[in-house]
């Protein structure tokens, strides 16, 4: 029923390990695979720091912050990404209210900017 994050053994998953507390979703890894991210169930940033020699387990869970995620960007999964470090976070938030506009352009440098 509830969400949860897991990590298993690749190719073959043959061992899998719940990383999750009390739900979660979206996760992303630290550039060097020492933490994994993922939003709880009231869409608190949770970094998780792992072991991976033995094995892989969980070693510790730290609650970053709390983010005001769009809902229609986790059914994609863009929710949010972490820097290579995992200082920094873009975050997809909601804006209520306001209809946003984003504009992008691309080869900005070939038009002499």
């Amino acid at each position: 029923g509830r969400r949860e994050v897991y990590v298993t053994t690749f190719p073959t998953p043959t061992a899998r390990v719940r990383v999750s507390i009390e739900g979660g979703e979206d996760p992303h890894w630290r550039g060097d695979g020492g933490e994994l991210f993922y939003l709880d169930a009231d869409q608190t940033l949770v970094a998780a720091s792992v072991a991976l020699t033995p094995r892989f387990r969980v070693v510790g869970q730290q609650r970053l912050f709390r983010a005001t995620i769009d809902a229609r960007s986790l059914r994609f999964g863009a929710s949010y990404v972490p820097d290579v470090k995992g200082e920094r976070f873009l975050v997809n938030e909601s804006v209520r209210g306001e209809e946003v506009v984003l504009t992008v352009e691309e080869n900005w440098t070939a038009n002499g900017r």
